[in-house]
């Protein structure tokens, strides 16, 4: 009986025999001495102790795990992919219609009439004009209530004037 192999590891006989406790004192030496130093034998018999028993597959598996996980990865990317794909052309397409930001362009209404650039100058002249008429005349309905309630001339009322006067020379030299 060979306890073992050519390679110089224990053979299954000898751990069989190991186990069994069979072995003769000069192989029970011989295979103490060789699982003191030999990391391998030393795991397998450890492995036979625990009573594990060590299965390798029939085939190699690892090849179709990685392609089962390859193929579900590009699934999910393609998914992704599609998904954003679809929002992005959404998004484009509600902007370029324009119901996005809810901007329409007055060319599309068409009915409405159309303002030269003059006349807009004119129509806020107009608007500054009416301003400065009203700013004036609360200017003066204040300045005349103060000199209502006081005989004299107060620093209040001396601004006021003030700037009353500055505004008029203002809108006169705009003429």
């Amino acid at each position: 009986m060979e306890l073992f192999k050519p390679d110089g590891h224990i053979s299954d006989e000898g751990f069989a025999v190991l186990l069994a406790g069979d072995a003769d004192t000069l192989g029970n030496l011989e295979l103490s001495e060789h699982l003191a130093f030999c990391d391998l034998c030393c795991e397998k018999y450890a492995a036979l102790l625990t009573e594990d028993i060590l299965i390798e597959p029939p085939a190699p598996i690892a090849s179709v795990v990685t392609h089962r996980i390859e193929k579900r990865s590009r699934t999910i990317l393609f998914r992704r992919i599609v998904k954003v794909g679809a929002a992005a052309c959404l998004a484009m397409g509600l902007w370029l219609a324009g119901t996005g930001t809810g901007v329409i362009p007055v060319e599309a209404i068409g009915f409405l009439p159309t303002v030269t650039q003059s006349e807009q100058m004119e129509k806020i002249r107009d608007r500054r004009e009416k301003e400065d008429v009203a700013l004036r005349k609360s200017l003066k309905a204040v300045s005349e209530q103060e000199k209502e309630a006081t005989p004299e001339a107060t620093l209040e009322m001396k601004i006021s004037g003030a700037f009353e006067e500055l505004m008029r020379s203002l809108h006169d030299k705009k003429r």
